[in-house]
Order: C-alpha cells, then sequence, then structure tokens
C-alpha cells in the first residue's frame, strides 16, 4: 500500500482506494474506535472502498472477519461488475452476489441505472450499523434522468420497485438486467399478454413484501440477474419456499449467467452467449404459457 495504517487512520476524510488485498485488510482499520475517542470526528468520514471483480475473493477472510463480524462501516463498490467484453475474464463480476450476500451483516444492493447508482451511493453512506456492498457496470449509463445537482437520495433500505404493473407475468431484475427485462416485456405485450416489470434494488436485505406480492398476483414470476446460481435468484426462491408461495401453481425461473467462463466478446455478444438477452428473457417467458410465438415480434424488436 502507499499509507501506513496510521495515515489511513488519521489523515484522510474520504478515502478511495483501488483495491489489492491489501485494500481489505486496512480497509476494517478506517472504521475502528468510531465509538470510542473519535465517534465526533466520525460522522464527518465517509469510508469506501473501491474493487475490481476479481480482487475481493483474495481477502475474502478479512470481509467475513475483519468487517462484516465486527459489524464495521466499510462501503464495498464493485467496479466492472457482470460481463466486461474486453476487459476479459480476469475482471468479470460474476460472483460478488453470491459470495457476499451469505454474510449475516452484508446489505447487497445493484443499481439498474447511472441515477439508481447515486441512489445507492447515497443509501451506503446513511447505513451506519453495519457493511454494504453495490455493485455498478462497465460502460456507458442508460441516459436516465439524474437526480438535482447529481446527488442521490438515501432511499429505505430493501425496498424495490414496480416499474410497470401488468397481471398475469412478473419479470423482476436484479442490476442492470432491469433494462433488459423492459425490452422484454415489450415482446411479452406484443403477444397480448399483460405483463410487470419490478426492480428489486436489494438481494440482501430482500424485499420480501414485493416479492410476497407479485407471485401472489402473477402465474408466471421470473428474476434476472448477470451472476451465478447463488445469488439473487437464490435469495427469491428460498423466499418464496419458506412463505409456501411455490406449493400453489406460481410458474417460477431464475435466469442466470450459465457456471462457466465466457471468453472475450463484446458485452452485447457475451449477453447473447450467456442467453440473458432480452429476447431470451422474453422467450422463457413465452414458453410458460399457451401462447404460440410470433418469431416476426422477436426480430422486429431487434434486441
Amino acid at each position: 500500500m502507499f499509507w501506513s495504517v496510521e495515515s489511513l487512520y488519521y489523515d484522510p476524510v474520504w478515502h478511495f482506494i483501488v483495491t489489492t488485498w491489501k485494500t481489505l485488510v486496512y480497509s476494517p482499520v478506517l472504521d475502528l474506535d468510531r465509538t470510542n475517542r473519535l465517534k465526533a470526528q466520525f460522522y464527518y468520514r465517509i469510508y469506501y472502498t473501491p474493487l475490481f471483480p476479481s480482487m475481493p475473493p483474495w481477502g475474502y477472510d478479512q470481509v467475513a472477519h475483519d468487517v462484516d463480524l465486527q459489524k464495521l462501516l466499510v462501503r464495498f463498490a464493485l467496479d466492472r461488475a457482470s460481463l466486461v467484453g474486453a476487459n476479459g475474464l480476469t475482471h468479470c463480476g460474476t460472483f460478488d452476489t453470491t459470495f457476499m450476500a451469505c454474510f449475516p451483516n452484508m446489505v447487497v444492493m445493484a443499481p439498474s441505472n447511472e441515477t439508481e447508482l447515486m441512489h445507492m451511493i447515497a443509501i451506503a453512506t446513511t447505513i451506519d450499523d453495519r457493511p454494504s456492498w453495490f455493485r455498478f457496470p462497465r460502460g456507458n449509463g442508460v441516459g436516465s434522468i439524474l437526480p438535482n445537482n447529481n446527488k442521490g437520495m438515501p432511499l429505505e433500505v430493501g425496498k424495490g420497485k414496480v416499474l410497470k404493473e401488468g397481471s398475469k407475468v412478473a419479470l423482476v431484475g436484479y442490476g442492470t438486467m432491469v433494462q433488459s427485462y423492459v425490452a422484454a416485456a415489450k415482446v411479452v405485450e406484443a403477444h397480448g399478454i399483460s405483463t410487470t416489470v419490478a426492480d428489486a434494488r436489494f438481494c440482501k436485505p430482500l424485499d420480501g413484501p414485493l416479492m410476497m406480492q407479485l407471485a401472489r398476483e402473477h402465474e408466471i414470476l421470473i428474476t434476472v440477474e448477470e451472476g451465478f446460481i447463488g445469488g439473487f435468484g437464490s435469495y427469491v426462491s428460498h423466499f418464496l419456499g419458506l412463505n409456501g408461495l411455490l406449493d400453489g401453481n406460481l410458474k417460477w425461473r431464475a435466469m442466470t449467467l450459465p457456471n462457466r467462463y465466457i471468453e472475450h466478446e463484446s458485452q452485447k455478444d457475451q449477453i447473447q452467449i450467456a442467453g440473458l438477452s432480452s429476447n431470451h428473457i422474453a422467450a422463457t417467458a413465452l414458453s410458460l404459457t399457451n401462447i404460440q410465438w410470433d418469431n416476426r415480434l422477436f426480430l422486429s424488436m431487434q434486441i
């Protein structure tokens, strides 16, 4: 590292550190003694630890024992989340939701666009009793309307939102997959099927009331994420199972990345290879209905 532990602890007000395993070792130091002699200063110190996706496994034990177990206020920001195209296999952020959500005290969230990212930075800043984790992808934003003064709002932790209301199919996206859901809903509705689109925002804590509402009011529920098995979809299925919502007629499917490494391609091509494009999502939804597909609708959407 470029700084001693002492300089990290006493000097900076804002710490932004591009990670190696050493960052995960030092980041808990920044939050030590917050309840004692530095209590008056603490609320003026906001600590963030930016990460490349391939780095957290190097310091996994530090995250577990030095951060989560002690409920230290470290805000982890994962850059290059999900598939990253030309950045290659070593920089793909495909494991993080799975291995971070299992920590008991960790808040795990993912923005669907640049505006939501601003909100999640604000949310992380206000969380004062545990660590938090948010991810954002490589590349440009989607052109969403930014908040005033480019400052996010600290939204309620564990609360998702419905972007579009329907009645038969519910598409629940986590992270950037929400954008694909919006496009997929157009294809599904072009076949005459009413579709709800929701942005989960949080994997943990999961928005249980929203998941319960969607499961009870729709015949089909599909989750999509740019991550491996064991992430957001697994938390949804566990919640639905514990609450008896899989015991009836609900048709539930989880769409995740295949459990293999995807070689260098453009991000768009990688999504196609992974089977997570808008057309793949729409096809999954339509396969659970009795509707005859119209391939011309898929082609006309160009997605």
